[in-house]
């Protein structure tokens, strides 16, 4: 080894000697230690913190709310919730109508967004048999349904209207209505007028009365009828007399009135039950077995 390589080994060997004497070298030591790290992040974060409780309080009252709202449900409550009333799975409204079946082992056959289901889990109980003459459509009232309308076939006197409804409709939901008004008053009544339905008897029942506040009307003064008036009557052959009764006022005349109905689209079912966009409907043959 010459001599500028023993210079160089003694070098290394006195910097090893040192490392071992004072420890590991000394390292940087950084512009902010760990509190000031702390106290900037706090300073950047301070405008935000009305936001941040705000924020909180709302999320734990929310909480809260929801909470309450769950506890206060039953299990009926709870499956609506979860299922639907008339939209999703429609739970509340399978429900409504199959109290209307005699038959406690049979669930029915469900329509929902174009496809035919089962839904044997919705209903939470064990229902083996699947009747297929019982069909009710979730949120399918147009693909199940079609509207009918009609007008009068006499006029009794100036306000009573006599309608023969055809044998296949099986509820009422809307009118027409026009009327004149005089001269000194205004083309739309400022109060709510009162249509009355007197659905008159088959099979030797008595006269229906369904009274009717129209709460609004459009331009051209169609009403909806919320609930809708079911007509439909089991084995029901003949075409339904209805008499509607237009009381207006002395000033207003009803001048033109027409029906809307609807009919079943599905051969040999009539409609049992309408709610919103749902419908339930029953084959002829199985219409007896119905609580109607």
């Amino acid at each position: 080894m010459d001599r500028d390589s023993e210079g160089v080994a003694a070098d290394l060997n006195g910097a090893t000697h040192n490392c071992k004497a004072g420890g590991e070298l000394a390292k940087p030591r950084s512009s902010l230690n760990t509190g000031g790290k702390v106290l900037l992040v706090a300073l950047l974060y301070l405008p935000l913190a009305p936001r941040l409780a705000w924020v909180s309080a709302e999320l734990l009252l929310r909480t809260r709310e929801s909470m309450s709202r769950l506890t206060s449900l039953d299990r009926e409550g709870l499956r609506i919730r979860e299922a639907g009333d008339l939209t999703f799975r429609g739970y509340g409204f399978i429900r409504r109508t199959m109290t209307q079946l005699s038959d406690e082992t049979s669930r029915p056959l469900i329509y929902r967004t174009g496809e035919f289901h089962s839904l044997a889990s919705v209903l939470g109980e064990y229902r083996p048999i699947l009747n297929e003459r019982i069909l009710i459509g979730i949120e399918s009232l147009a693909d199940l349904t079609k509207t009918v309308s009609f007008a009068p076939i006499d006029l009794l006197d100036n306000q009573d209207w006599l309608f023969l409804v055809p044998s296949e409709v099986d509820i009422l939901e809307s009118l027409h209505l026009r009327w004149t008004a005089g001269a000194t008053v205004a083309e739309t009544p400022a109060f709510p007028p009162t249509i009355e339905f007197v659905i008159y008897p088959w099979a030797g029942e008595s006269p229906r009365r369904v009274e009717v506040q129209i709460l609004h009307s459009s331009e051209n003064h169609h009403i909806q009828l919320n609930p809708v008036i079911m007509i439909r009557q089991a084995h029901r052959e003949h075409d339904a007399r209805i008499r509607v009764t237009a009381s207006l006022h002395s000033l207003f005349q009803v001048v033109e009135i027409n029906l809307e109905g609807r009919r079943s689209t599905r051969a040999g079912m009539r409609i049992i039950r309408q709610e919103a966009s749902c419908v339930a409907l029953a084959s002829e043959d199985y219409l007896a077995n119905l609580k109607l």
